[in-house]
């Protein structure tokens, strides 16, 4: 079972990873249109664009020249780390 909580844990990571590189990727002109950016951007957008979708919703947020959904994305899972931790802990 802990094979499972490993594999799991070392994925939330590399997605946690991804997003912080595709955030800056995004500070450089072109870098997000090259090979590297649009196969960063395929993987992460999954999990962002619902993020991005659910913060469009409210009007303080869209006022904002930053965008903070992928700071969100990677706080959520980072909670989700902890969630796993303490789950397979308690129970395996």
């Amino acid at each position: 079972m802990w094979i499972i909580y490993n594999a799991l844990y070392k994925l939330i990571s590399i997605i946690i990873g991804l997003i912080f590189v595709n955030a800056i990727l995004s500070w450089f002109p072109g870098a997000s249109t090259s090979k590297i950016g649009y196969f960063i951007n395929m993987l992460t957008e999954p999990v962002i664009s619902p993020i991005r979708k659910l913060m469009v919703k409210f009007k303080f947020l869209r006022s904002l020249p930053v965008d903070f959904s992928p700071m969100v994305a990677m706080l959520l899972l980072i909670l989700l780390q902890q969630i796993l931790s303490v789950v397979f802990s308690l129970f395996f």
